[in-house]
């Protein structure tokens, strides 16, 4: 039978919530966001194979058991996760790690503590999590050595180009670089946000503002219009090959360790734990790739203080 080692990353701070704290410490329906994180994940520990589907339950006859949870957290809230965890009352072990100066650097050093076949990562701040979502990315993680938890994606997606926001001499090029662009849309609007009214602030993400209609409203267009970044389509990616990550992400841990410690290595930063199994998998020529399985609308992730209240709602149902 396979194990499987659950990590949790608990270490970030949340700063977008804006909660005044770790959001995964704030009050949701009657307890802390985390213990309910750690409750649907404490809830199933055994996974066996159904004639229809794969099931979590404690039959004799299971394929994968999860043997250990490891909570990455801070030091100074190592002991408010152990109590939160106790909350639990679940018989499965609990470990803590010390967080990193990164997410990845936290699932890093809690996957070199674990003693599991597998590790299935799960963001502390998803509280909504499903028996049913988590024992599909087991079934083919158990299978293909890695699976997350996705959504098709609804909306249309573009791909865009930011141009630099200050004027340019003949001799620069008329095409920044990925990195330049990214600096130069980060200071268009610092630079907009610090000397222009309420009324002018620049919206961080889309990189627009608008201006209040007066006498010299055109003026103002104007002078604004030639210190912010244009952002242009590039392209129109094909929807139906689009799809929204989710957690729960499950690998076999060696691929993972191998996977962390080679972009650690290339200085290289992905944005998810797969997306580090993916480029391993590629460098090594292995045949395998991250499998896709269907996510839930209800596993939301707390990132500002609204999910909160959609949270408490989907918790109720």
């Amino acid at each position: 039978m396979a194990t499987i080692s659950v990590l949790v990353p608990a270490a970030g701070c949340g700063a977008r919530a804006a909660l005044n704290g770790n959001k995964i410490l704030a009050p949701l329906a009657g307890q802390p966001l985390l213990w309910h994180t750690l409750r649907a994940l404490a809830s199933q520990t055994v996974f066996c194979q159904s004639n229809n589907s794969q099931s979590s339950t404690r039959l004799a006859n299971a394929r994968a058991q999860i043997v250990e949870i490891i909570v990455s957290t801070r030091d100074e809230e190592r002991e408010i996760v152990r109590a939160i965890f106790a909350q639990t009352e679940t018989d499965v072990p609990l470990k803590t790690a010390r967080g990193g100066n990164s997410r990845a650097e936290s699932v890093y050093q809690a996957a070199k503590m674990a003693r599991g076949d597998f590790v299935l990562i799960h963001d502390a701040a998803r509280p909504c999590l499903t028996c049913e979502t988590t024992a599909r990315v087991v079934a083919a993680a158990l299978r293909n050595g890695a699976a997350i938890a996705a959504l098709p994606a609804d909306d249309t997606v573009k791909r865009v180009s930011l141009e630099d926001f200050s004027p340019k001499s003949p001799t620069e090029s008329n095409a920044p670089t990925d990195a330049k662009a990214t600096s130069d849309a980060k200071a268009a609007t610092q630079l907009q946000n610090e000397t222009a009214p309420e009324s002018q602030k620049m919206d961080s993400a889309t990189h627009s503002f608008s201006v209040v209609e007066s006498g010299n409203s055109s003026k103002n267009a104007t002078d604004l219009g030639a210190k912010l970044p244009v952002v242009r389509i590039e392209e129109t990616l094909e929807r139906s090959r689009i799809f929204l990550a989710q957690t729960p992400q499950m690998f076999r841990r060696d691929w993972l360790l191998s996977a962390f410690e080679s972009a650690f290595a290339a200085g290289w930063a992905g944005t998810d734990c797969a997306s580090y199994v993916e480029r391993w998998l590629v460098l090594n020529r292995v045949l395998e790739s991250v499998e896709i399985v269907r996510g839930d609308a209800r596993n939301l992730k707390v990132t500002y203080a609204d999910d909160l209240a959609r949270a408490a709602d989907w918790l109720k149902r």
